[in-house]
């Protein structure tokens, strides 16, 4: 009978989201040691 659950209910995590840019990023991007010094500099 609560249908309030339903509407306020929160946005899913943002973990999944982030495995899987994460997932994505790792099959297109060269190796870590790479985009890794990019980000530094």
């Amino acid at each position: 009978m609560d249908v309030d659950d339903e509407t306020v209910s929160p946005p899913p995590p943002p973990d999944e989201a982030v495995v899987y840019c994460s997932v994505m990023l790792t099959e297109i991007s060269p190796p870590p040691a790479l985009w890794v010094e990019e980000a530094a500099t």
